[in-house]
């Protein structure tokens, strides 16, 4: 498994991350406002460059992922095929590692948007039951 990225360092220049640290954020709603509190974010927003720093952050998955796979923005599709035990056993190892990644690197998984998608052609299949947090797939 690889290191935690670390997303707060090196992935943009001192000029641009020193306008992102010790921000303060208050939420205005008609003519009432919050208390300010600590933004939770190191990149606000709708700041131009988030997309691109999260792709980077995102493409070091590939690191963890011992199967075939999709990546598309935040969505994953793992392309296992499933003919034994030891295929099912790959597959979920290979949830596990997605899931342990996500939580190492501050992101939430919703086991209730994963999906599971089977095709099969024999009469005969691996059947199996895949979890994501202890939840099933």
């Amino acid at each position: 498994m690889s290191p935690p990225l670390n997303t707060g360092e090196n992935l943009y220049p001192a000029q641009a991350r020193s306008y992102h640290t010790d921000r303060r954020l208050i939420v205005r709603l008609n003519a009432v406002a919050s208390t300010s509190f600590d933004a939770d974010s190191v990149i606000p927003q709708g700041f131009h460059i988030r997309p691109v720093l999260f792709s980077i952050f995102m493409n070091y998955i590939k690191h963890v992922i011992k199967a075939p796979f999709l990546l598309f923005a935040d969505d994953i599709k793992l392309l296992i095929e499933v003919a034994s035990l030891l295929d099912y056993q790959s597959l979920q190892g290979a949830l596990d590692d997605v899931f342990d990644w996500c939580l190492t690197n501050g992101m939430a998984v919703n086991p209730s948007k994963t999906k599971l998608m089977k095709f099969n052609r024999k009469l005969n299949s691996v059947v199996a039951d895949y979890f994501l947090d202890g939840n099933r797939v």
